[in-house]
């Protein structure tokens, strides 16, 4: 309380505060009571938040400053170290010759062993073969080998193995890596050149076991002083860490010429190295790939195996192929070819292998391999192919010899054998006796229902939905029309068939009616008003259910006399389809329809060679299942007869076939294809199944063990056939095979022949396209639809 000095009432202090400064504190809710209110106090927090950060990242700063100038004071090379190289560089000149190193190597070699004086003519043609060529220096004759003879390789590398130099004297230290420094340098001035000689014949130095010995700081002062000696300076590393992560960061790959990796895509047990085996080899490869934008750097791969294994071909294969892929040199060869010359001449591959699946994918070849896998007539005698056999001695020495017939075994007729005979002592029902051809087993009758698989049983039910179907597509315009110009084509084939109608002998239809599909074919404008429109529409809409095939239907309009006939896209005869169909709707009896496609067949030369009925009808009967061959069959054997025996004889006969002789085939098949890949069947067994089929059909064939002994020997012959490159002897036997598979030339010896070649690159050629998958896609199995992609491109 407060007294005026007037002597008045007291007044009350309402003040808010400190009395002394008159200040208070107040809320966050007062602080935010107005907009202005809110300015202020994001101003008061964006200040004290920006000077928290300000200080945190001066403190990040220093702490990080301050690691680094301890790194730098770790890296520095020690002051013993860096004497040693100031005074070996000012008392040494360049003694390496003067060389272009820009070109890239496309080959090289290694060949550590010693050299004969004078060298052996496989030690001089070692110094010939590559483009860049690795020695040991330290080995005796191989200076002397390299400056008396005439070496073509541009690039002369002589290999260094720093572990071995340390090896004598270990020390520790400091002194230690000066001691090995000196070692290299003193083995360098000795070894890369003879006393007399003012110049070294090597190009480059290999260093090789270098990361125990020598530090990647003092390895850079070391490539530093070597390119000063006009050497190329090469790494070689090993397996399973190459260049390790710190390597990697502080060796000066731009000092080098390039890296050697030892066993980077096959291991030394002759396996592959798989995609995630090579993870540490791909770290070094991505450090070298840095400098390579500016040239003069090669990563190669040096692929050494033992002496017991014989590399496999796709295992060779591959590594070429991802070689290639990447911008690799590669060197394939055992342990003893480094040390042997002929060895080395003989073991080590000299280029990238031929590809088995180029050779199965050329046209040539696949056109023969499907003459070869859709036969099924083997000639009984030898047709007299010795020749054409002989003239692969070069490949497989007697080749006719091993293929000769040994005899021919009694023909055993299974068809004969088949209860279809017709000496049937039970009833037979009524409908079962009327014709197969034209009415259905319950006696309903075909004629008028258009042209549908041979062999099925379809409705007028069925033919009318379908005639519906395609009606709304054509209303709809999803038809293909076909034009006036085609239509004009099958006229003109068709005018042939009716004028020589008498001289054929044709009494089973009306060749009225084709003349007059003859004149609407020829009248035809593309316009609505004509008399025949033909449509062809997906294959999906002449399916009804799974067991009912059309071909052709028709929309007939009697008042007008329009035909509107709707073919299938996958009909394989367009011109006796819409014969079949037309004459349907002019309700001439199916058999009459099918006398009618055989003789515009036999007029245009297109009848099956072997059955002699319209390859349409052919594939109808094959296309049959057991079951509805079975019955059809039966009808034929048990109906009466109605006046077509030509064509009821040979779908019998073809149906017989289907039955007896495809199974056979199908499952000898299978066994040279997916099961013999599969490894589920060994060769023996299936040569023994292929001559007990012959057998089975009274066919001459070769001895069971020599086809056995050829099977095996083509098998194994081929690999190196491909790795050897030996491109003139599969263009020899492209030439044969090309001779003699062919239709109606094919006798045993031809078919165990071509089941052999075709077996063996199969083989090859799978393990070929299934290691690439797995080098481009990893994880198949996670990924499916990749490995299917993959797959299918190959």
């Amino acid at each position: 309380m407060a007294t005026s000095t007037d002597g008045t009432a007291p007044v009350t202090d309402t003040t808010p505060g400190n009395p002394a400064t008159g200040l208070d504190a107040i809320g966050w809710e007062r602080m935010t009571s107005s907009w202005w209110s809110i300015v202020v106090a994001g101003l008061a927090l964006f200040g004290v938040v920006s000077s928290l950060v300000y200080l945190a990242v001066i403190i990040v700063l220093k702490i990080r400053r301050r690691r680094q100038n301890k790194e730098q004071q770790v890296q520095r090379i020690p002051k013993p170290i860096a004497r040693y190289f100031e005074d070996v560089k000012a008392r040494t000149q360049a003694y390496g010759p003067v060389h272009d190193s820009s070109k890239a190597p496309t080959s090289f070699g290694a060949f550590l062993g010693a050299f004969s004086n004078p060298p052996t003519p496989s030690q001089a043609r070692l110094l010939t073969r590559w483009d860049l060529v690795i020695l040991d220096p330290l080995q005796v004759g191989a200076l002397e080998a390299l400056s008396a003879s005439e070496c073509s390789a541009s690039q002369r590398v002589g290999r260094l193995d720093v572990g071995a130099l340390a090896a004598h004297d270990k020390s520790s230290g400091d002194a230690d890596e000066t001691r090995v420094l000196s070692m290299v340098d003193q083995t360098i001035a000795t070894r890369w050149k003879r006393p007399t000689d003012s110049q070294s014949p090597f190009t480059g130095i290999l260093l090789a076991n270098w990361h125990a010995e020598i530090s990647p700081l003092v390895l850079n002062e070391l490539l530093k002083y070597l390119k000063s000696l006009n050497f190329d300076v090469w790494l070689e590393t090993s397996p399973p860490n190459y260049l390790t992560p710190t390597e990697c960061s502080t060796i000066d790959l731009s000092l080098v010429r390039g890296i050697i990796c030892r066993n980077g895509t096959i291991l030394h047990n002759g396996d592959r190295r798989n995609y995630f085996q090579m993870a540490d080899m791909r770290r070094t490869q991505r450090a070298l790939a840095k400098h390579m934008s500016m040239g003069g750097k090669t990563l190669m791969m040096w692929e050494s195996f033992d002496d017991s294994i014989d590399l496999h071909y796709s295992i060779i294969k591959r590594s070429f192929n991802w070689c290639r892929f990447n911008t690799t040199v590669s060197w394939i060869g055992p342990d003893s070819a480094l040390v042997d010359a002929d060895i080395a001449e003989r073991r080590t591959v000299k280029g990238e292998p031929l590809g088995a699946m180029m050779w199965l994918k050329s046209n040539e070849t696949m056109a023969v391999h499907d003459i070869w896998r859709q036969n099924d007539q083997i000639q009984k005698q030898p047709v007299g192919h010795e020749a054409m056999f002989d003239s692969l001695h070069a490949f497989i020495p007697d080749l006719s010899a091993k293929l000769a017939v040994t005899g021919m075994d009694p023909f055993v007729d299974r068809e004969s054998e088949m209860v279809l005979n017709g000496d049937y002592d039970g009833d037979i029902p009524a409908q079962s006796q009327k014709p197969p051809f034209s009415y259905s087993a319950r006696g309903e009758d075909y004629t008028g229902l258009g042209c549908f698989q041979i062999g099925l049983d379809v409705t007028p039910e069925d033919f009318g939905e379908l005639t519906e179907g395609q009606r709304r597509l054509r209303d709809l315009e999803l038809l293909e029309r076909l034009k006036p110009e085609q239509l004009r084509g099958f006229a003109n084939k068709l005018k042939t068939l009716f004028e020589q109608t008498n001289s054929l002998e044709l009494s089973a239809y009306d060749s009225t009616a084709v003349r007059d599909l003859v004149e609407q074919l020829n009248a035809a404008t593309g316009t609505d008003d004509d008399t025949i429109k033909i449509y062809v529409g997906i294959h999906s809409g002449y399916h009804h259910g799974t067991d009912k095939q059309f071909w052709g239907l028709y929309d007939y309009d009697s008042h007008i006399g329009q035909t509107e006939i709707y073919l299938s896209a996958k009909t394989t005869d367009r011109l006796g389809t819409i014969l079949h169909t037309f004459l349907s709707s002019r309700q001439y009896t199916r058999a009459q329809c099918f006398m009618a496609e055989i003789a515009l067949a036999e007029q245009h030369e297109t009848v099956h060679e072997r059955w002699q009925l319209p390859n349409r009808i052919v594939k109808d009967v094959e296309g049959l299942t057991s079951r509805e061959l079975m019955l059809l069959l039966q009808r034929m054997v048990f109906s009466k007869d109605e006046g077509c025996a030509h064509l009821r004889q040979q779908v019998q006969a073809c149906c017989e076939h289907q039955l007896v002789d495809i199974p056979t085939l199908a499952q000898l098949r299978e066994q040279n294809t997916a099961m013999f890949l599969r490894n589920e069947i060994s060769a023996q067994k299936l040569i023994d199944n292929r001559i007990a089929w012959y057998k089975d059909r009274g066919v001459a064939h070769p001895d069971a063990q020599s086809a056995l002994a050829l099977f095996l020997e083509v098998e194994s012959k081929l690999a190196n056939v491909l790795i050897n490159s030996e491109a003139d002897h599969l263009a020899k036997l492209e030439t044969v095979m090309l001779a003699v598979i062919q239709h109606g030339k094919i006798d045993a010896s031809v078919d165990i022949f071509a089941m052999a070649i075709f077996c063996a690159f199969r083989r090859v050629a799978i393990e070929e396209v299934y290691l690439e998958i797995l080098d481009r896609n990893p994880l198949p199995n996670s990924h499916p639809d990749q490995a299917a992609c993959f797959s299918e491109m190959f």
